[in-house]
């Protein structure tokens, strides 16, 4: 395992930079291994309420595989990484919440699902 402290380099440039990350599923981790299409491994934290739909996600759009939490712990999961490394690089995804979220604004005001605020 690599401390990312002990490197003069940044988060972004060292996940951007990697084969494979191997994590617990975060946001950050998660959207930046998207966008750099960087491979990830992941044990489930079992107890986060948005991990299925987060997992999910990335398994859609980049290059994931899930391994088992005492894995994880162990360190025994060199099968895994290289398994992974035998499939290729998804393509980065682009950045587009804010579009998304603008667009379904814009659907539920123009259906006036939400009232206008009192002025």
């Amino acid at each position: 395992m690599l401390d990312q402290h002990k490197l003069a380099m940044p988060f972004i440039d060292l996940l951007a930079s990697a084969d494979v990350i191997v994590t617990k599923p975060g946001y950050r981790t998660f959207t930046e291994a998207a966008g750099n299409g960087t491979r990830v491994l992941y044990a489930s934290r079992g107890d986060w309420p948005e991990e299925p739909a987060l997992s999910a996600w990335l398994g859609e759009v980049g290059c994931a595989g899930e391994i088992p939490a005492n894995s994880f712990a162990s360190g025994n999961f060199g099968d895994a990484v290289a398994d992974m490394l035998s499939r290729p690089r998804s393509a980065p995804v682009s950045p587009s919440g804010i579009k998304q979220v603008t667009g379904l604004l814009k659907t539920l005001f123009e259906e006036d699902s939400i009232p206008a605020p009192d002025s």
